[in-house]
């Protein structure tokens, strides 16, 4: 162990079905994250420091422009990514997909309430305790860089049944705790830049039944920037259908 390690990251999204309708299935190869050291001493040239169970896409609801839901398959991105923004306690910012009801709670006295625990910060929030953005490195004409973000990441998560079920809207989830040793983890070990509070201005109205509520963010978390950042690469894993 060191200051500054050679770090690398592996998801394989394990077996993959895209059925029209979803069904049960006796998934055996679920997805998992395997952080790795890089040593040349090493069969392959690298050592596995962990191995977690976590998440990939699936079906969800998906509010359309007319208000109308339908359902939807959600994506986990292929391929060669980057872990560049770290943030700790970071809040969610619903899209205007994510459906209304999605977004209230029943408060069992006659009343709704907005969910405002899984917007965070905090454990409960979408993403949980910690967030690691997964940013696609653009090669520009002029040598240069962009990081281009598809809203998927890996980050902790109080939903235990779905890490579980290994399935999600697209992110990589892990058990809270685990979440905060890898954050913790690469803090320690790898070169960043404190980044600070990052300022946010959402506002979003939420209906539901005869109840209206507005939906208040105003920071998107902590941020500390990874220098340089730590590849990751997501494995298609096995099409099953």
């Amino acid at each position: 162990h060191s200051t500054h390690m050679a770090l690398r990251a592996e998801i394989d999204r394990g077996d993959v079905w895209y059925d029209d309708v979803p069904i049960p299935r006796m998934i055996r190869h679920r997805p998992t994250l395997v952080l790795y050291a890089e040593d040349a001493t090493a069969p392959g040239g690298a050592r596995p420091l962990i191995r977690w169970p976590t998440t990939i896409g699936g079906w969800a609801d998906q509010r359309l422009e007319d208000g109308s839901l339908v359902q939807r398959w959600k994506e986990s991105d292929v391929g060669p990514r980057v872990w560049r923004e770290l943030y700790a306690a970071p809040t969610w910012l619903p899209p205007k997909t994510t459906p209304d009801r999605d977004l209230v709670k029943n408060l069992w006295n006659g009343h709704w309430g907005l969910k405002t625990e899984i917007m965070g910060p905090g454990p409960h929030a979408a993403y949980g305790m910690t967030l690691l953005v997964h940013h696609e490195v653009i090669k520009l004409r002029d040598g240069s860089e962009r990081f281009d973000d598809n809203g998927i990441g890996t980050h902790g998560s109080a939903s235990v049944t779905s890490i579980v079920n290994g399935t999600s809207h697209g992110c990589h989830r892990l058990y809270n705790q685990l979440a905060v040793r890898l954050a913790d983890f690469l803090l320690r070990h790898r070169d960043h830049a404190v980044r600070g509070e990052q300022p946010e201005i959402y506002r979003r109205v939420v209906a539901h039944r005869d109840e209206r509520f507005v939906a208040k963010i105003t920071t998107r978390g902590f941020l500390y920037e990874l220098t340089p950042p730590v590849s990751i690469n997501v494995l298609k894993g096995n099409i099953r259908s």
